[in-house]
């Protein structure tokens, strides 16, 4: 998550650099705030995938037993 935000930091930074930079340079901050963000997804995404397949039920939870059986 660190990293998302740092690269929507120098999102806001390129965007702020266009209004400043003239005309034939605008374009590599522009280009900047264009792309930045979907590379800032790719890589959150890369990195919030689990290695395992085994999907783990919480300690805290338990299934109730009722030994009247199922209610109708």
């Amino acid at each position: 998550m660190t990293q998302y935000f740092v690269a929507m930091g120098i999102r806001v930074a390129c965007i702020g650099l266009c209004l400043f930079v003239p005309w034939p340079w605008v374009l590599l901050p522009l280009f900047g705030a264009i792309v930045l963000p979907y590379i800032a997804v790719v890589l959150a995404n890369m990195g919030s995938q689990d290695s395992g397949d085994e999907v783990l039920r919480p300690g805290s939870i338990v299934r109730s037993q009722d030994e009247t059986g199922p209610k109708k």
